[in-house]
Formats: structure tokens, C-alpha cells, sequence
């Protein structure tokens, strides 16, 4: 797994490229938490190159949402059909801090007008 903060469009994005497994989840743990005790808000990440998750990187995201909860968003842009329907599955996509973005365009323009998640 490959991860790195770069700014796109006017927001700071976490792009995730490769695997976010047991072995790779803390590092994707690590850099999310980090944006929260920065105040980043909302926390954009670009999951378009990742290729497979399982339980380690849903952990990771269960609890950062649960952070957020009632003070921010995790916005996940570019997921393929398979990782919305894993997100779908384990209910993430239940949870109102958590959006999924088709485009870092789309995300990018909520995060700039303040919209609320949806």
C-alpha cells in the first residue's frame, strides 16, 4: 500500500493506492488520525487505485467515523463497484459521516460549500 497527502483542487486528499490489509492498516490508521488531530474537516481520501480491503482497513475506517461522529466527514472519492458494496456490506454507508464521492471534482465542491454529507 502506497499513501500520500497531496492537495487537489483546493483540498487536502489522503490517496490510497494497492491493498489496505492487517498488515498495511495501521499506516492508513496513522495518517487518518493524524488529519483528525490536525482539525482537518472534512478528511478526503482517494480510493480509486485500491484494489482490496478487508477486516483491518474496515476497522480503521469504523473507527475514524466514530471519531467524526457529530464533528466531520470522511469523504472516500473514486471507489470501485466491489469496495462500495464491501461498504455497503459491513454498513459503513449506514453511518451519515461517512460519503462516498464518484470524483474528487464532486467532493471537493461539497467540502468548498460546506454541504452536508449526501
Amino acid at each position: 500500500m502506497h499513501i500520500e497527502w497531496v492537495t487537489r483542487h483546493d483540498v487536502m486528499v489522503l490517496t490510497v493506492e494497492g491493498e489496505i490489509a492487517l498488515g498495511t492498516a495501521a499506516e492508513l490508521n496513522a495518517s487518518l488520525e493524524a488529519a483528525l488531530d490536525q482539525g482537518r474537516n472534512p478528511i478526503v481520501v482517494d480510493v480509486a487505485e485500491v484494489t482490496y480491503i478487508d477486516s483491518g482497513g474496515f476497522s480503521v475506517l469504523h473507527r475514524i467515523i466514530q471519531r467524526l461522529e457529530g464533528k466531520g466527514r470522511l469523504c472516500l472519492v473514486g471507489a470501485n463497484p466491489d469496495l462500495v458494496r464491501m461498504f455497503r456490506i459491513v454498513g459503513l454507508t449506514s453511518q451519515p459521516q461517512f460519503v462516498l464521492y464518484a470524483s474528487l471534482e464532486e467532493a471537493s465542491d461539497a467540502a468548498a460549500h460546506g454541504e452536508p454529507p449526501g
